[in-house]
């Protein structure tokens, strides 16, 4: 509730219902309080303040030791059988108040006063105060309308161990905290903070009021947050308030956790981070304050414990005996916060019963008195705990506080003890934040009186994970090392101590059997492989380089998984490394899909810039024999080419990549040495004659053209076959040609025996149109001399025409083919230009006309 959102209320009631209906709404308001809470969230923490410590002996305890049989907790699925039920404790009064309040309009100054609304200041219990419960196991009736009002120390009630308070209890004087501490109230719990812009500005008074009345004190910050980094933000500004309020490092601190801000699945990660700033500022005791049906319950609880709860539930009549009041108690809690409407001088506050001491510093069971346990003496002297099996108590009436497994090895300050009347000695337990931890029996402990504790033997292997901490010489903080200096690095952790600060330090040795030092636990990682160290992340791209390494199924180095001769030249990915703690990096290698190869040693690798793995020199002469392939310019896979552009063509393939994905990328150069891109090696061939490229099928008829040609035996050009001028003007077969990377075209001759020419540039041919050869222009008279001849309308041999029909004639043959058959082919016209066919030129003279 918002103080000025109240004044609001009042200031239209007043002009709506004027003067003498304002006393009526005064009187409503009166009983209306019945349900709003005015008091502040809390904080809570374990610590037993020890009346010993300030020189007040025990005896004056007032608890009496009984049987060592300790409470049983009830389970946790039976804490709450009405903690869901939704009850309202408004009066028609109240109703009508408000319903007044929304229907009149807000007024231009209102609507300034809301803008000007200080920071945000909600009541611990809010939430609380909305689920009221029946008690079926109360004396009072069965269905109740309204929230019993009580006095505090109504000893009807139950008991009223200690309050809570905010601004909203400003009026309250030192005289009044005295007051309730001589009715039985023996803590408070003041309001710190709330969000981050909101401090209580009463909150000095009020707890030097309730220290000097002799109460117990805490503080609490009412959370709005609801995930990790608006907990750290909340736990900042809280740390910062406490700072500038001056309280101890060890006050216990209550994250209210009640808004429905905070009701989210996590908010536990809130929690962390509320936890974290505080720790980070030195303070360290940490409690939580909620309500029983608040749904993220069980999350905000496990931060800190169920003894480290302030848990809230208001039944409408929380009488002595009630069932809440045990049921609450035997499932674990710390404290009970039962009721928003017990009175002080007429004026509502919130009160709880304390169970283990978290609220007071007392048990249940009430103050020190004489017993059994005797006097409490100093002694401040450091122990280990050597027992896993041993209860540590919450107090001589033997109720289990702590189990002696939880801190078992660790290092604690007894900084004093008991000498009981059963002829043991318990030691009154303190850790390095200097929470009370309990009573333990001494036979559990080891007494060192050293802050190291005792030296355990370890035997682990560790990889140091942090690059900035110191490796001591001593426990009187000597640096011997940095832990930058064998930062990744595995080494054996032979012993440790757990030091009463809270760390353990382990003692580390190199595998060479030197000892490096002691280190902070927190700046290593334990080994889960042993001597293989720690796995870490790695994510890059390696080229197998060597074929004679074993690539290992572990790295106890008991049996070979694989070869690296089976994988040599191929990219793998190297997802992870094990720093060995013999000195050597184990790469976790896996191959394209997705299958784990092993660990093998890095030196039998080289590194990739990526998944293309490492370039390797070539030096051959591929043909570009696919058409719809992409040539790279990169592996990012931009492109520079279309492979249609070179089809056919005979580049350099200088060097290679084995990429990851299993195909193997060309680097490709032309004629002039200009570079082409990257391209997958299934679209090209080898050439088989080196530069000359690979031999490609043609079929096709030529015609040598050329007379100066060399006609090539090889793609040396050492040797010359033949000549051009051989073959002039003849037909010959192109069965295939290379595409040489000097950029000609070599066509692979034969002539009509079948006999191969050899290799000629086809700049020295003429293609034909097929065995004919290709058509010479000639422009000579001929005379028909032979009657026994065809005529040809073509080269498939369709006769057109007998020689007969023209013998004696002359004709003029304007061209011929030199067919690959070994004859010429003569094309005949007559006088008016008529085409007559093709005939041998041995059926012909040349004419003297």
């Amino acid at each position: 509730m918002k103080r000025k959102k109240y004044y609001c209320s009042v200031r239209k009631a007043i002009i709506r219902i004027g003067v003498y209906g304002f006393i009526i709404f005064l009187l409503t308001a009166g009983q209306l309080s019945g349900s709003v809470v005015f008091a502040d969230e809390t904080q809570d923490s374990d610590v037993q303040t020890e009346q010993e410590e300030s020189n007040t002996q025990v005896n004056n305890d007032q608890e009496t030791l009984s049987s060592s049989e300790e409470i049983q907790s009830t389970s946790d699925s039976k804490e709450v059988t009405n903690e869901s039920q939704d009850s309202s404790a408004e009066t028609d009064s109240t109703e009508d108040v408000e319903a007044e309040s929304s229907d009149e309009d807000v007024t231009e100054d209102d609507e300034d006063s809301e803008e000007d609304e200080e920071p945000s200041n909600h009541t611990m219990g809010e939430e609380a105060a909305k689920r009221l419960v029946d008690d079926p196991n109360s004396p009072a009736k069965a269905q109740s309308i309204t929230p019993d009002r009580f006095n505090i120390g109504d000893n009807a009630y139950t008991r009223q161990d200690a309050i809570d308070v905010a601004s909203y209890q400003s009026w309250m004087t030192p005289s009044d905290f005295q007051a309730l501490r001589n009715f039985g109230v023996k803590g408070a719990v003041v309001k710190t903070t709330e969000y981050t812009n909101y401090t209580n500005p009463y909150a000095t008074s009020q707890i030097n009021a309730a220290k000097n009345a002799g109460m117990k004190v805490s503080v609490y910050h009412y959370a709005h947050f609801y995930d990790y980094n608006s907990g750290y933000n909340e736990g900042k500004y809280a740390a910062q308030v406490l700072k500038n309020l001056g309280l101890e490092k060890n006050i216990q601190i209550f994250a209210d956790m009640e808004d429905n801000s905070t009701n989210r699945n996590t908010v536990k990660e809130g929690m962390n981070g509320f936890w974290k700033a505080l720790k980070d500022a030195g303070y360290n005791n940490h409690n939580v304050y909620t309500y029983a049906s608040y749904s993220q319950r069980d999350q905000v609880v496990s931060t800190v414990g169920k003894t480290n709860t302030w848990i809230a539930q208001y039944p409408y009549s929380p009488l002595k005996g009630g069932s809440y009041e045990k049921q609450w108690e035997n499932a674990g809690y710390g404290a009970w916060q039962f009721s928003s409407t017990a009175l002080f001088k007429g004026n509502p506050i919130d009160v709880s019963i304390d169970y283990n001491g978290l609220l007071t510093g007392t048990t249940s069971s009430g103050e020190n008195g004489n017993s059994p346990q005797g006097p409490y003496h100093k002694y401040g002297k450091y122990v280990t705990i050597t027992k896993d099996n041993y209860s540590i108590w919450q107090n001589f009436n033997w109720k289990k506080k702590n189990n002696s497994a939880d801190y078992y090895g660790q290092t604690l300050e007894a900084r004093g003890y008991y000498d009981h009347s059963n002829g043991s000695r318990y030691l009154s337990l303190y850790d390095s934040s200097g929470t009370w931890v309990g009573y333990i029996n001494e036979s559990g402990t080891a007494i060192n009186n050293k802050p190291q504790g005792d030296y355990q033997s370890y035997g682990e292997y560790v990889t140091i994970s942090k690059d900035n901490y110191s490796i001591w010489q001593n426990f009187n903080w000597k640096q011997k090392h940095a832990s930058a200096d064998y930062y990744g690095q595995t080494l054996e952790a032979r012993g440790y101590y757990d030091h009463f600060n809270g760390s353990r330090y382990l003692s580390l040795y190199d595998r060479n059997g030197s000892w490096v030092g002691y280190i902070n636990e927190s700046g290593t990682n334990l080994s889960g492989n042993g001597r293989g160290g720690n796995y870490q992340s790695y994510n890059k791209f390696v080229t197998i380089s060597v074929d004679n390494y074993d690539i290992w199924q572990d790295l106890d180095f008991s049996r070979s998984r694989n070869h690296s001769s089976d994988y040599y030249g191929q990219t793998l990915e190297a997802r992870g490394y094990y720093n060995h703690f013999n000195g050597t990096r184990y790469l976790s290698l896996y191959d394209n899909a997705g299958t784990w190869v092993g660990y093998m040693n890095e030196n039998g690798t080289n590194l990739s810039n990526g998944q293309q793995g490492n370039y390797k020199r070539y030096g051959q002469h591929v043909t570009i024999s696919k058409d719809n392939y992409s040539i790279w310019q990169n592996f990012n896979w931009k492109k520079k080419h279309d492979s249609a552009d070179y089809y056919g063509q005979t580049l350099e393939a200088r060097g290679y990549y084995d990429h990851f994905n299993g195909s193997r990328f060309l680097s490709l150069y032309d004629n002039t040495g200009t570079w082409v891109g990257y391209i997958n090696e299934s679209g090209t061939n080898l050439s088989d004659t080196g530069k000359g490229g690979n031999y490609q099928s043609y079929n096709k008829f030529v015609t040598v053209s050329v007379d100066n040609y060399d006609i090539w035996q090889d793609f040396n050009f050492s040797r010359s076959r033949n000549h051009s001028s051989n073959y002039y003007g003849q037909t010959l077969e192109a069965r295939g040609y290379y595409n040489h990377f000097n950029g000609s075209r070599y066509l692979s001759l034969y002539d009509n025996g079948g006999t191969w020419v050899g290799y000629m540039n086809e700049n020295g041919t003429k293609i034909g149109n097929g065995e004919q050869g290709s058509y010479q222009g000639y422009g000579e008279k001929v005379l028909i001399n032979k009657d026994n001849y065809s005529i040809w309308q073509n080269f498939n041999w369709k006769k057109k025409h007998d020689s007969a029909d023209y013998y004696r004639q002359t004709l003029e043959a304007r061209g011929y083919y030199n067919h690959f058959n070994g004859s010429r082919f003569l094309s005949l016209y007559n006088d008016d230009g008529s085409w007559i066919g093709y005939i041998n030129e041995n059926a012909t003279e040349l004419s003297n006309d």
